[in-house]
This record gives C-alpha cells, structure tokens and sequence, in this order.
C-alpha cells in the first residue's frame, strides 16, 4: 500500500527528469603571424541569467522574455567555457608566443576583458538559432584601450538542443576569427 502511495505521489522512476549537460567545440583556428609575446585574457563578465549555468532561449514572438531550461545545462558556466576557448583559439592563432588565463602583472602586451551581452536559443516557428553578443575590451602595454563589439546569430541544423550547442560553437568560431583579424590589424 505504502508503494503505491509512494508511486501515485512522485510517478515512476522513468519519468524522473534527467540532468543534461553540454559543452563547446570550437573548431581550431587559422594561423596568423605572430605579433605579440603574451596575451592576459582576464575574467569573462556576465550578469544575471548569463551567469549561470542552464541554456537560455527566447521566443520570435517575445524577444525580450529570456527563459531557462530546465534539466538543460552547460558543463561550466558560459563565462567559463569561452574563456577556455577563447584562450585555446588564439593559443591555435599563433597570434602571441603565450596566452595565459587571468594572470596578473605587467609582462603582458595585451590584456582582455570580456563581457558576455547575449546567449540564448531563438526559438522560431520555421527555424531555430542562437545569437552570441561578446564585447571584447583590449589594453595594450601603452595604455591605449580598444573596444570591439561582435554579434553573430547562427542557424541550428536541427531543432534540438544539442543542435543549439553545435551552433554556439560555430557563432563563436565566426566571432573569435573576426577578434583575432582585429588583434592582428592592432599589432
């Protein structure tokens, strides 16, 4: 009797949602002659929702409704993985002799702050995407800043969420190649 009571109060154990969770793979980069001798890529910045760890999407209809999934999350929060691959795509560049995550002191020729403005799904009625915003703020050894601004929104193959993660990766590829041509017209 206990069981059934149990079972009609919380269903059956196959109908327990499962946990999900996904990670980037950004494809390798092109190689650029090398400018610098170290490149400081200092923390990624996010606020509220972006900082967090659940894969976000919005609606056509309201765009401005930015809603979690729920059992849907990524590995590390967003922050976290495009420091990582943002840090591994230029390492890849050739672009400086080192890249280095958050290290302080002065024996770097540049240091990058990032800040994550968007990152959800666009859930459409004939198509499904992502849209990725980063604004990447350089300081060179000079003292002269730069401010670079990219927005890229990527179709999905499918109407899946791992399709979604899929698109990330290649909304940040097109992202980080127009950063690094950036970087390397600086040097």
């Amino acid at each position: 009797m206990v069981s059934l009571l149990l079972t009609a109060c919380f269903g059956s154990p196959s109908s327990v949602p499962e946990d999900r969770f996904y990670t980037l793979k950004v494809s390798a980069a092109e190689k650029v002659t090398r400018k610098y001798k170290r490149i400081a890529i200092n923390k990624v910045y996010a606020y509220g929702l972006y900082n967090e760890r659940a894969l976000l999407y919005a609606s056509a209809e309201l765009p401005l409704q930015i809603k979690r999934y729920h059992y849907h999350h990524w590995v590390m929060p967003p922050t976290k993985l495009i420091q990582h691959a943002l840090s591994d795509y230029l390492s890849q560049s050739n672009i400086a002799q080192d890249v280095v995550v958050q290290r302080i002191g002065s024996d770097k020729d540049l240091s990058i702050v990032v800040q994550l403005l968007a990152f959800e799904r666009m859930l459409q009625p004939e198509k499904q995407s992502v849209r990725v915003e980063l604004e990447f703020t350089v300081r060179q050894e000079n003292g002269a800043v730069h401010v670079f601004n990219y927005t890229q929104n990527t179709t999905t193959e499918k109407n899946t969420l791992h399709s979604a993660a899929e698109a990330y990766g290649v909304a940040l590829v097109v992202i980080f190649k127009s950063f690094l041509a950036d970087l390397d017209r600086m040097g």
